[in-house]
C-alpha cells in the first residue's frame, strides 16, 4: 500500500507564526513545501501571491500566474505555490513591473516590502561551516553552499542572485549593524556592543543598543547587515 506524500495544506490557525493570514477567516491553508527556507520561517509563494500582493483573489487564480512562468523569486521563475519564500527574498513580476522584497514586521511576521526598481543583491547568514576535500563549505540561512568563501557563522554575506557571486561579507563584531528577526524586538536594527561567549549550557549571546536602550538576544536572532553606514544603505534598498 502506497503513501500518499506530503499534505499540502494545514489548518491555518497552525500555520507558522511568520505566516501573515487571517487566520480566523479561513479553515485551511497553504503548506510550504521543505525547501530554501525552515518551514517556520518561510511563506508559501502562493500566499504572497494571493493575500500579499492580491495578484490573485483565489489561489486558483494564484496557481494560474505562477504556472504561467511571470513570477521570480531571487531571479527565477517559480511555479510551485508551496515554494518556501523567505527572509530578504526578493518576488517579482516583471509583466506587472511589481518588484518586493521579504522583510520581517515587529510581530515577527514575514511581509512585503515595494521596491521602486528590481534589485539581484541578497543577504544570505552563515548557519554553518565545514572542511572538505574541496576547501571549506559554508550553509546559509536560505539552503545555498558556497565554496572558497572566508566567512565564519553568523556573518552575512551579499550575493548577487540567480548566479550566486559573492560582492561582500559583513561580519558579525562589535560596531556591527544588526537586523533582528525574531522575538521582542523584531523587525528593528540595532548596534552590536558585544558578543558574549557560549558555554555547553547555553547559546553565545548578543549584546545590542538601539535608541538608547541596551538589551540581550540569543545569535539565531541576529542577521547583521553591516557597519551603521552600510548597513543602514541596505535596509534602504529593502
Amino acid at each position: 500500500m502506497s503513501t500518499k506524500g506530503e499534505s499540502k495544506s494545514c489548518k491555518a490557525r497552525s500555520a507558522p507564526k511568520a505566516v501573515h493570514i487571517p487566520r480566523k477567516e479561513m479553515v485551511w491553508t497553504v503548506r510550504a513545501k521543505a525547501g530554501p527556507h525552515k518551514r517556520e520561517m518561510a511563506v508559501p509563494l502562493g500566499i504572497i501571491l494571493r493575500d500579499s500582493i492580491k495578484i490573485g483573489r483565489t489561489m486558483k487564480e494564484a496557481k494560474k500566474i505562477a504556472n504561467a512562468g511571470l513570477v521570480k523569486v531571487n531571479g527565477m521563475a517559480r511555479r510551485d505555490c508551496q515554494f518556501a519564500v523567505g527572509i530578504f527574498d526578493t518576488v517579482v513580476i516583471e509583466a506587472q513591473k511589481l518588484f518586493y522584497r521579504i522583510i520581517i514586521d515587529k510581530q515577527g511576521r514575514l511581509v512585503i516590502k515595494e521596491m521602486k526598481k528590481p534589485s539581484n543583491e541578497k543577504l544570505c547568514r552563515v548557519e554553518g561551516k565545514k572542511n572538505t576535500k574541496e576547501g571549506i563549505v559554508i550553509r546559509t540561512n536560505d539552503g545555498r553552499t558556497l565554496k572558497g568563501v572566508k566567512a565564519s557563522v553568523g556573518d552575512t554575506i551579499k550575493i548577487l542572485v540567480p548566479e550566486n557571486k559573492v560582492e561582500k561579507i559583513f561580519e558579525l563584531k562589535e560596531g556591527a549593524l544588526a537586523y533582528l528577526i525574531n522575538g521582542t524586538h523584531a523587525g528593528e536594527t540595532a548596534k552590536i556592543r558585544k558578543i558574549v561567549s557560549g558555554t555547553v549550557t547555553r547559546k553565545k549571546l548578543v549584546k545590542l543598543e538601539a535608541n538608547g536602550k541596551e538589551f540581550e538576544t540569543t545569535i539565531e536572532k541576529v542577521f547583521v547587515i553591516g557597519d551603521k553606514e552600510a548597513g543602514l544603505e541596505e535596509l534602504g534598498r529593502i
